[in-house]
C-alpha cells in the first residue's frame, strides 16, 4: 500500500466489517471507457468474457465504427459524452455496473488466459478489500515492457469513485471506506505502448490536461511525476528533468509517496543520459542505487552510460549483477524483463568482442532460457556459430529468427541467403528469396548465380590480433571477401577462411597500392569495398555502406569518401580523415603510390565523381607507440626508395615522407619535405588540401625546433586567410604562448572551441585540439584567481574524453556565469 493511503487511513479510520452492497455476491463487471477503439474493442472484450457477469462500455463519442460493434457483442454500452475528465467518464461506467465487484479495463487491456482463474477466485473475496494487479506494458505482442502495480478492483459501493480529471484516482475512497488495499501478483497486459506515435498523442494531450492540475500538481508526487513522464515521451528532456526535480523537492515527497521519491533520481538521470550527459546521469543512478539497491533500473541506466563512454569493464561489472538479480515490484514501473534481456545481450556482446564466441554462444543460450523469441540474440547467435565456423547452426539460428518477425531486420535476409548458397541449398535459397523480394520488393539480395553486390577487399601480413576483430565487425557487409596474405607465420590464413574469406598468398614488394591491385583483380562484386586489419566498423555504419552498394555503378558510378577515425573507444574521440573507401569495381580502377596508396587519381580520370559521406571507419592502428614508430619507418624507406628512382612522385610523396619524419623526431627533414609538397601542390594545381596543409605542418617542424618567429612567419598566409585550418590555430596558440604572449595565446585557444568534427583530407584530433585549448584557457585562469572557472573548463576537457563536446557558446556561458570577459 502506498504511504499516501496509510495517512488516509489514519484520517478516515477502518470499517468494522464488510461492505454491504445491492448485488448478486461473486459478480464482476468490467467497466470501460472508449473512444474510436474499433481495432481494439473485439479483442479485449473477448479477453475479458470468461471471469465478466456483464460488460459495461461508456462511449465518449466513437465515430470510427466502435458504437457497431459493441452493439455485436450484446454489451452493456451508453453514448456519452468527453468532458475533458477521465474520472467524470469512469464514474459513469460504473454507475452502470450491477455486479458486486467492479474490475476497471481500457480497450488496449487484455486478460492473459493463465490469470482467469485467479480473478474467478478473487469474485469471491470478502467485500472489505481492493485489489491491485501487476500491469505489464507489452512490446511486439509479448509482456516484455514497464510493470507496474494499480488499483483495479473493488466492491461495487456507491461510496468508491473515482476523483481527478487526469490520471484518476480510487485511493481516496478506498481510504474512506477503510478498505484493505491488496496488491497481487495477478497480471494483466497493457498494448497500449505499442504504437510510438499513439504513445506521444497521448503524452501530448496529456500535458494539455495537467495545465489545469497546477493545484494537485504541487502536493501530488505521482501527478507531478507524471508531467515530466509526458516530456519524456515527446522528447522533451530538460522539462522532463525540470518536473522531476520539481517533485523531488515538494515538501513531505518522500513521506507522501516513498516509492516515488526513490525513483525520481533514476529519472533524472534518465534524462541527462538522453541528453549525452553521462557523468551527470550517473551521479542520479547512483543515488538511486543507494536508496534502492534491490531495483535493477539504475544499475541497467548506468551500466549503459558506462557502456556508451567506452568504460566496458564497469558497464559488464553491472551487466553481470544485473542479471543474477531477483524482480522487485514497486508502485513504480520497472522495466525488469527488458533489462534482463539486455543485460545478458550486451554480455554476449563483449564476449564476442572479445572473440570468445563460445563463451557469447553460452550467455545467450541463458537469455533463450528464458525468454526464447528475442530475435537480436539468435541473430547474435547466428553470427558467432558463423565465426566458429559451424554454418548449420548459425543457418538453424538465423532461421529462426526470421521466423520470429520477418520484417524486423532486412538484412538478415541477404546474410541468410548468401550462407544458403554457400551451402549449396539452391531450393530453399529460390524459396527464401522469394519470400524476401516479397517482402522487400525495392531491396537487392543475392542471386543464385548473379554477380555479388559488394566485394571486401583487404590485404593483411601476421594479423592474428586485428583479424578477427575486423571481420566480426564486419560481418554481412559484402557478398565476399577476398583476402590478400603477403606472408603470414601466425595462422592469419586460418582465421580469414573461418570467416569465409577467400585467401590469395602473394609476395611483399614494398608497394601497398600493387598488393591492393592483386586483391582487387579476382574480386566479382559490382562495387568494391577495402579495409585494413585494423579498421572496425559500428553497426550503422556497416548498413549504410551496404545501402550505397545497392545502387547500380553502371548507372550511378560514384567513388565514395568515408570518414576513417584513428579511435579505440568507439568513435567517440581520435582524429578524423577522408578516405575513399568504396567505388566501382572496374579494371582501370586501381590504386597508385607505394605508400598511402590512393584510388583518387583513378577515379579522377575515369570521370568518376566523389561524394564525401559521414560514415565512419574506427580505425585503431597507430594507437600503440611502437607499432606506430615502426610503421613509419617502413613508409619513410619505400618513399625515400620511390624518390630515388623519380617514379610516380606527387605532393603526397613528399607530404608522406614530411609526416614520417616528423614522427620520427626529424623535424629538419620534415620541414624540408613539407616545403616541397607544398611548392609542388601549389605549381601543379591540383591537391588543393596539401597546399592549405603544408604551411602549417613546417611551421609546426620550425616550432619544434624551437624557431618560433620562423614558424609564425611560415603561418602568416594561411592564418590570416577566412577560413584557416585548426592545426594552423593550434599552432599560433601554441607558439604564442612559447613566446610568452599569454593574452594573445588565450585568444587563439578560444578559437579552437570553434571547430566542430568535419570532413578533412588531412587527419584532425578535433576533440585532442579542444582539450588542450580546455588544459591552457584552465591553468590561465587559475592563475588569475578564477580557481572555479579553471576548475570548470578543466572538468570540460576531460568530459570531451567521455565523448561530451564543448563549443564557444559553453565558454561563452561559462563565462557569463563566474563574470569575465
Amino acid at each position: 500500500m502506498l504511504s499516501e493511503d496509510t495517512n488516509m487511513e489514519s484520517m478516515f479510520g477502518t470499517i468494522k466489517g464488510t461492505l454491504k452492497v445491492p448485488f448478486p455476491a461473486n459478480t464482476l463487471t468490467i467497466a470501460m471507457i472508449v473512444k474510436n477503439e474499433a481495432k481494439n474493442i473485439q479483442e479485449a472484450i473477448a479477453s475479458f468474457r470468461p471471469i465478466a457477469d456483464e460488460v459495461v462500455v461508456y462511449d465518449t463519442g466513437s465515430t470510427d465504427g466502435t458504437q457497431e460493434l459493441l452493439k455485436e457483442m450484446n454489451v452493456k454500452w451508453v453514448q456519452g459524452e468527453w468532458r475533458n475528465d477521465f474520472s467524470w467518464a469512469r464514474n459513469q461506467s460504473i454507475a452502470l455496473a450491477t455486479s458486486s465487484w467492479i474490475l476497471w479495463m481500457d480497450a488496449d487491456d487484455r486478460l492473459p488466459e493463465d490469470q482467469i482463474q485467479n480473478f474467478l477466485k478473487l469474485k469471491t473475496a470478502p467485500m472489505d478489500r481492493a485489489f491491485g494487479f501487476q500491469v505489464i506494458n507489452t512490446q511486439g505482442g509479448l509482456p516484455l515492457g514497464g510493470r507496474f502495480m494499480q488499483l483495479r478492483m473493488f466492491p461495487n459501493h456507491p461510496g468508491m469513485r473515482f476523483r481527478y480529471r487526469i490520471h484518476e484516482q480510487l485511493l481516496h475512497n478506498v481510504a474512506k471506506l477503510g478498505l484493505h488495499v491488496f496488491y497481487t501478483e495477478t497480471t494483466l497486459y497493457h498494448t497500449g505502448y505499442e504504437d510510438p506515435q499513439m504513445k506521444k498523442d497521448k503524452a501530448q494531450r496529456n500535458l494539455q490536461l495537467l495545465e489545469g492540475e497546477r493545484e494537485r500538481i504541487a502536493v501530488e508526487p505521482s501527478l507531478a511525476m507524471s508531467v515530466g513522464d509526458s516530456y519524456y515521451i515527446v522528447g522533451e528532456f530538460e522539462k522532463g528533468i525540470e518536473a522531476y526535480k520539481k517533485t523531488m523537492a515538494m515538501p513531505n515527497c518522500e513521506k507522501i509517496n516513498r516509492d516515488i521519491y526513490f525513483e525520481l533520481p533514476c529519472c533524472i538521470g534518465m534524462g541527462y543520459h538522453k541528453l549525452g550527459r553521462w557523468e551527470e546521469a550517473i551521479t542520479w543512478f547512483d543515488k538511486t542505487i543507494a536508496f534502492t539497491p534491490a531495483k535493477h533500473e539504475a544499475y541497467y541506466h548506468k551500466a549503459e552510460c558506462l557502456r556508451e563512454m567506452g568504460r566496458i569493464p564497469e558497464a559488464e561489472a553491472l551487466y553481470t549483477k544485473i542479471v543474477s538479480m531477483p524482480i522487485s515490484f514497486s508502485t513504480t514501473s520497472n522495466q525488469f524483463d527488458l533489462i534482463q534481456i539486455y543485460s545478458h545481450y550486451y554480455l554476449a556482446i563483449f564476449l564476442s568482442e572479445r572473440r570468445d564466441y563460445q563463451g557469447a554462444i553460452e550467455r545467450l543460450t541463458q537469455l533463450e532460457t528464458k525468454y526464447p523469441k528475442v530475435l537480436e540474440a539468435w541473430y547474435l547467435k547466428g553470427k558467432c556459430q558463423l565465426a566458429l565456423g559451424k554454418k548449420e547452426d548459425a543457418l538453424q539460428s538465423w532461421t529462426l529468427a526470421i521466423n520470429l518477425n520477418p520484417r524486423a531486420i532486412p538484412e538478415l535476409h541477404g546474410q541468410r541467403l548468401a550462407l544458403l548458397k554457400h551451402l549449396g541449398r539452391m531450393h530453399e535459397f529460390q524459396i527464401s528469396l522469394a519470400a524476401a523480394k516479397q517482402l522487400y520488393p525495392d531491396s537487392r539480395f543475392p542471386e543464385w548465380d548473379s554477380k555479388p553486390a559488394l566485394s571486401l577487399c583487404m590485404i593483411v601480413k601476421n594479423e592474428k590480433a586485428n583479424l578477427p576483430a575486423c571481420l566480426f565487425s564486419a560481418q554481412d557487409l559484402a557478398d565476399e571477401i577476398i583476402i590478400l596474405d603477403t606472408g603470414s607465420t601466425d595462422g592469419t590464413q586460418d582465421i580469414a577462411r573461418s570467416f569465409g574469406a577467400r585467401v590469395i598468398q602473394s609476395e611483399w614488394h614494398d608497394d601497398f597500392s600493387r598488393a591492393r591491385n592483386e586483391s582487387l583483380a579476382t574480386a566479382k562484386g559490382r562495387w568494391i569495398v577495402w579495409l585494413d586489419a585494423d579498421d572496425r566498423l559500428l553497426e550503422a555504419d556497416k548498413k549504410a555502406i551496404r545501402k550505397l552498394a545497392e545502387a547500380d555503378p553502371e548507372v550511378h558510378p560514384r567513388g565514395y569518401g568515408l570518414l576513417i577515425k584513428n579511435s579505440i573507444d568507439g568513435g567517440r574521440t581520435g582524429s578524423v580523415f577522408n578516405q575513399i573507401r568504396l567505388f566501382p569495381n572496374r579494371p582501370m580502377l586501381r590504386f597508385r603510390a607505394p605508400v598511402h596508396e590512393q584510388i583518387l587519381p583513378a577515379l579522377e580520370a575515369a570521370n568518376i565523381p566523389i561524394e564525401f559521406t559521414s560514415i565512419k571507419v574506427l580505425h585503431t592502428g597507430y594507437i600503440d607507440g611502437e607499432t606506430s614508430k615502426s610503421k613509419q619507418i617502413r613508409n619513410k624507406s619505400i618513399l625515400e626508395a620511390q624518390i630515388l628512382r623519380n617514379e610516380g612522385i606527387t605532393p603526397v610523396t613528399y607530404f608522406t615522407l614530411a609526416n614520417a619524419c616528423m614522427d620520427l623526431g626529424m623535424p629538419r627533414d620534415a620541414y624540408k619535405w613539407f616545403k616541397r609538397s607544398g611548392e609542388t601542390a601549389r605549381a601543379a594545381g591540383n591537391n588543393p588540401h596539401i597546399a592549405l596543409a603544408a604551411s602549417s605542418k613546417a611551421a609546426a617542424a620550425l616550432a619544434s625546433q624551437g624557431k618560433f618567429p620562423e614558424a609564425l612567419a611560415e603561418l602568416q598566409d594561411e592564418i590570416s586567410s577566412p577560413a584557416p585550418t585548426p592545426e594552423a590555430v593550434l599552432i599560433r596558440a601554441q607558439v604564442e604562448a612559447a613566446l610568452g604572449h599569454v593574452d594573445e595565446a588565450r585568444r587563439w585557444y578560444e578559437k579552437l572551441l570553434d571547430f566542430k568534427e568535419t570532413q578533412t583530407f588531412i587527419p584532425v584530433d578535433f576533440q585532442l585540439l579542444k582539450i588542450q585549448a580546455l588544459q591552457y584557457l584552465g591553468k590561465y585562469w587559475f592563475d588569475r584567481n578564477s580557481k572555479d572557472l579553471a576548475v570548470r573548463l578543466l572538468k570540460a576537457g576531460l568530459a570531451i574524453k567521455e565523448g561530451t563536446d564543448y563549443h564557444r557558446t559553453d565558454l561563452t556561458e561559462a563565462y557569463r556565469q563566474f563574470g569575465v570577459s
